[in-house]
């Protein structure tokens, strides 16, 4: 999937033709469930089909990537990703078990003593 979105939605690298060739593409988001991100991106889930998705909304992006939204219209179009990724919550699950292997949530309170920090671990729990 990074292959499609890269080559559908990517933009030329900041240092295509310097340190990298002259059509380097990247693709870089950071998207969020709750507002769309300056290129249009969210995550939206899907509780009918158990699926956590990324969705595209070309009203969503910002003027200042108006070239790069020029762009994707020319290469794929501005409607909906297709094939639009998304992971399942199954899936999701498993993952989350696997790396959480060893993980663990503490709580603690914090006191200064003459500039020095101490800390009260209160609750540990095991994820």
């Amino acid at each position: 999937m990074p292959s499609v979105l890269l080559l559908s939605y990517g933009w030329s690298h900041n240092e295509a033709g310097a340190r990298y060739p002259t059509n380097e593409m990247s693709f870089r988001q950071t998207i969020s469930g709750v507002v769309h991100s300056d290129r249009g991106f969210i995550v939206r889930v899907d509780r009918n089909a158990s699926k956590v998705l990324i969705s595209f909304d070309e009203n969503k992006v910002d003027p200042r990537h108006g070239e790069w939204k020029h762009s994707v219209s020319k290469r794929i179009g501005l409607g909906e990703l297709y094939p639009q990724p998304y992971w399942g919550f199954r899936d999701l699950e498993h993952k989350a078990g696997t790396k959480l292997l060893n993980c663990f949530y503490v709580q603690a309170e914090v006191k200064r003593e003459e500039g020095e920090e101490y800390y009260w671990y209160n609750r540990v729990q095991m994820l």
